[in-house]
């Protein structure tokens, strides 16, 4: 009886980091990364394990809320990398992910850029990838799982809404 007072103790604090309320924090909580002032960050580091990261990821099915190598929704591939990337959590919907950051125009996408996507019959963004350079970027995708598009196909050049930057 004691053990399972205290697992539920547990249950309790544990997910109540995450309720609704955590939603309320500032639009970039989920990418802050706190660093000491002597820890130097080599982006170009970060760029080559990040492509590292997604090629492993290649050819992974997709699973409608699939966080893991087994299947990966777009957004729950997105959160996986960044994690595994740099420990960045980001907000599990598409919907939360495209408030976090800073904007960036099309224009001006670097690797890692987050790319949002809004299908004609929704009025919101409904999907996200990363931008990998060379006009293109990689995200799990509905019909062939995680693998790499060009943003200048004409579904994606169609529906492109926005871009944020996540990696400074």
């Amino acid at each position: 009886m004691k053990i399972n007072l205290y697992f539920i103790t547990f249950l309790f604090i544990f997910f109540s980091n995450f309720s609704c309320a955590s939603i309320n924090k500032s639009k970039n909580y989920y990418a802050e990364k706190k660093y000491s002032s002597c820890e130097k960050i080599n982006t170009s580091n970060i760029y080559k394990r990040l492509e590292k990261i997604v090629n492993s990821y290649i050819g992974t099915p997709y699973k409608s809320g699939g966080t893991s190598r087994n299947g990966f929704d777009c957004s729950g591939f997105v959160i996986t990398v960044f994690l595994e990337l740099n420990k960045i959590k980001l907000p599990r919907s598409t919907k939360d992910m495209q408030w976090v950051g800073t904007s960036v125009s099309k224009s001006n996408l670097k690797v890692g850029d987050l790319v949002f996507f809004r299908d004609k019959s929704y009025n919101r963004v409904n999907h996200v990838g990363i931008y990998m350079g060379n006009n293109t970027f990689v995200h799990a995708s509905t019909s062939c799982g995680v693998r790499y598009d060009k943003l200048d196909d004409e579904y994606y050049k169609k529906h492109f809404v926005k871009a944020r930057r996540i990696l400074k």
